[in-house]
């Protein structure tokens, strides 16, 4: 089994790049094998006034932006198991008028939506949990992000957990050992993004630069990932 998590597109934004975000679903569309997609947060870019500059750096308005992602994922709906609200595409407009458009989103491609979602897939009849939400703060680098993720998600009981927030992709393994029934191995996942370096925000700032990715964990016949 092939499962996806996508996140951080901020489509709308002018650094978007659109051709690695239809790469990517190119690429979901491709796979032959058993395969889930999971979307986790900010897939708009949703700027306002109260947020700097931003809004006057949008390509699209919200509605453009809301029916161009629903048309991007139309496509792929019966695959979808869940997506999460980011603080872009939900608390933005959730805060000056309670609207969610994560939830909108959502509710246009009839799909599961909540702030973080806890999934179960069984695999050969065994299960297979999966937790992710969006996340917060910053981690200027990776190893430091991988450790954020561990420490914010050391309390979710999930075999692998997907962030985003961050605009990283990764992966670090953490292995515990229960007595009598041997190792137990959890995944934990950032999701990756999908803006430009160039004249962003991150390049404005002095930060590292991110390359765009995403990221697709393959979980074999016996539940190895």
């Amino acid at each position: 089994m092939h499962i996806y998590c996508l996140s951080d597109a901020h489509l709308g934004s002018n650094v978007f790049n659109r051709e690695y975000w239809e790469y990517a679903l190119s690429v979901f569309k491709r796979d032959k094998h058993n395969k889930v997609l999971y979307l986790n947060g900010d897939l708009l870019e949703v700027s306002s006034k109260n947020v700097g500059d931003s809004v006057f750096n949008q390509e699209m308005d919200v509605n453009e932006q809301i029916n161009q992602m629903v048309e991007y994922l139309e496509p792929h709906k019966q695959y979808i198991r869940g997506l999460t609200s980011g603080n872009h595409d939900s608390m933005r407009t959730k805060k000056d008028f309670n609207l969610d458009t994560a939830k909108v989103i959502a509710d246009m491609l009839d799909v599961p939506y909540n702030n973080s979602i806890y999934d179960t897939l069984l695999v050969n009849d065994r299960k297979l949990s999966i937790y992710l939400a969006h996340g917060k703060g910053s981690s200027k680098l990776q190893h430091l992000a991988l450790g954020k993720i561990q420490r914010d998600m050391s309390f979710i009981e999930a075999d692998i957990n997907f962030m985003g927030h961050l605009h990283r992709c990764g992966a670090i393994e953490q292995v515990y050992y229960k007595p009598n029934l041997g190792y137990y191995r959890r995944l934990f996942c950032l999701t990756g993004h999908f803006l430009r370096y160039e004249n962003s925000y991150a390049s404005n700032m002095l930060l590292s630069p991110r390359p765009e990715a995403f990221l697709r964990v393959e979980v074999d016949k016996d539940l190895n990932k």
